[in-house]
């Protein structure tokens, strides 16, 4: 079963990048717009670090 989600994570953002230039019209926003979304996420990724935990939950 991770096979198949690891194999279709790529279609998953294709998709998502088809439907974001369906409604900006080019490709060049769909990717800039992805590439904001990814840069949210590692900022998420930084936030939430697991060593700090104890610290938040207190």
């Amino acid at each position: 079963m991770e096979n198949v989600r690891a194999t279709s994570r790529p279609a998953v953002w294709l998709m998502i990048v088809v439907m974001i230039r369906d409604q900006l019209g080019s490709f060049e926003w769909a990717w800039w717009s992805l590439t904001v979304v990814m840069l949210l996420m590692v900022l998420m990724v930084l936030r939430f670090d697991p060593r700090h935990y104890a610290k938040h939950i207190d």
